[in-house]
């Protein structure tokens, strides 16, 4: 269905089944007909590192292997269109495939690119469990012992076990050894249910860090008397795989109202029931040689010589992105005003930023090779933010859109001390059908039909059709009558 000449979000209905596993083709496309770049469009570095992955597996790949990527990159800074603030290239993503679902394609793209920091970080970890292992006092000159520091050692890869005080640490080491300058850090994790099950005492804390170590100067606070205490910011890129049930429940409510769904990029492992088993093949040595000049460069321009300080930070303009940014989500709003969808109007502005964050990285790969690419790579770049916007606007629609608007209905309801009404809860221009799929998110047992029939009597909405569609607007009349709705509730008083 069309409205205004743009496609129009349909609110869920209370048919749709919560549990994510309604068809994904009901949600419109978001991508404005953009497709992801093609291999040869990108730069050189990155062709060599997608190049062994099966092509049905093409986009997937080439969002983890950007985001494996941004964690060589905690120098760098740039400005989003609709943000005063600097962001650095953090994304977090998850995959869901069902067991044996080709997760270890994935497994295999991350293990290279990490490769080089997981080595460093395993003799930085040696060092540390020699340190819990022998004594952790040791005398001093004079023959009395005091008690010995802890190295201070700036590993980067964690595990899917870590907990809140180990966070702090790995994110608070960093600074403690760089001048208070942060370093990204890569939570990889094959099984999600891992992380839920591994802390599922204190789960919701280690909920909000992931939800600050997305958002550039968010600091992990933890203040104990008897343990770790700092405020580091937290940088923090995450790629989780896990089966739907992992996922959903890694994806609580709370997440989902919190602002976690949000700085998420959802991707789906594709396959159907039978399919033959995508070929994968090894990097051969030519391949290693440029995966490992780019990695060395990336490091080259993350720490020193000597490796005891950071290198400048590196600011990279990427102002010529900002049209394409504003009418994207321009067009966007104007469905969001159409549609008065609640799930799009919150979602797509991280998706946005997302994208954003993305093609950054893209960009700096490009400049990196600027020799290497004669051509426009910046239209490449504008296409590429529209296709992963819309992409990634979908798949949290199609995932949590409908969690979101039911959770959010029921929030409106249940709110203490305030009275709602479904007229209340409609925007001031609507769609028919949109109206049906409140109305039967509510559970009411008086028709959409009722209501507008008496509406239209009443002298609330007026109806008018554009392009076939059927649009209500609210009158002044309603709106004055339903001022009332605003107020607190009187003791006794019915909904």
């Amino acid at each position: 269905m069309h409205t205004k000449g743009f496609p129009l979000q349909v609110a869920p209905t209370a048919e749709r089944r919560t549990d994510n596993t309604e068809s994904r083709s009901e949600y419109i496309n978001h991508k404005n007909g953009q497709r992801p770049p093609k291999l040869a469009e990108l730069p050189v570095a990155l062709q060599t590192l997608l190049a062994p992955m099966p092509k049905e597996f093409s986009m997937q790949t080439l969002i983890v292997a950007l985001a494996a990527l941004g964690v060589y990159m905690p120098r760098l800074r740039f400005k989003y269109t609709y943000d005063v603030r600097l962001h650095v290239p953090v994304v977090q993503v998850l995959i869901e495939a069902p067991q044996s679902g080709n997760k270890s394609i994935i497994d295999f793209l991350v293990g290279r690119i990490i490769r080089l920091l997981r080595s460093r970080d395993k003799g930085f970890r040696r060092i540390e469990q020699d340190f819990k292992d022998n004594s952790q006092s040791e005398p001093d000159a004079s023959g009395k012992t005091h008690a010995r520091q802890r190295p201070l050692k700036p590993i980067v890869t964690l595990g899917a076990t870590i907990s809140r005080t180990e966070l702090t640490i790995r994110a608070d080491t960093p600074e403690r050894l760089y001048n208070n300058e942060p370093l990204i850090l890569f939570l990889y994790c094959e099984e999600i249910q891992e992380m839920v099950d591994n802390n599922r005492k204190d789960f919701s804390k280690l909920g909000t860090a992931f939800r600050k170590g997305y958002d550039f100067g968010s600091t992990l606070d933890q203040d104990y008397v008897t343990s770790y205490s700092a405020t580091p910011d937290l940088l923090l890129t995450i790629i989780a795989m896990g089966t739907q049930g992992g996922i959903n429940n890694f994806m609580s409510d709370t997440e989902l109202e919190q602002g976690g769904v949000t700085r998420k990029i959802m991707l789906h492992l594709p396959g159907e029931l039978g399919d033959d088993a995508p070929s994968l093949r090894d990097y051969t040595h030519e391949e290693d040689v440029v995966i490992d000049k780019l990695i060395d460069s990336l490091m080259q321009h993350t720490y020193s010589p000597d490796g005891k300080s950071l290198m400048p930070i590196k600011r990279l303009d990427l102002s010529w992105l900002d049209t394409t940014v504003q009418t994207w989500c321009s067009r966007i709003r104007k469905e969001v005003k159409i549609s008065g969808s609640l799930a799009l109007d919150t979602f797509y502005k991280r998706s946005s930023v997302s994208a954003f964050r993305l093609t950054a990285i893209l960009a700096y790969l490009f400049e990196l090779e600027a020799t290497e690419h004669p051509g426009n790579w910046q239209a490449v770049c504008r296409r590429t933010y529209t296709y992963f916007a819309g992409l990634i606007l979908d798949a949290m629609l199609s995932e949590w859109g409908g969690r979101y608007e039911a959770l959010a209905a029921k929030q409106t309801r249940n709110r203490e001390g305030m009275q709602t009404s479904l007229y209340g809860e409609c925007p001031d221009e609507f769609t028919r059908d949109w109206f049906d799929n409140l109305v039967a998110s509510r559970g009411g047992s008086t028709p959409a039909r009722k209501h507008i029939c008496q509406w239209k009597k009443n002298g609330w909405i007026t109806e008018q059709q554009e392009e076939g569609v059927i649009l209500y607007d609210k009158t002044a009349k309603g709106l004055k009558v339903h001022e009332r709705f605003a107020h607190p509730r009187r003791k006794g008083g019915a909904e």
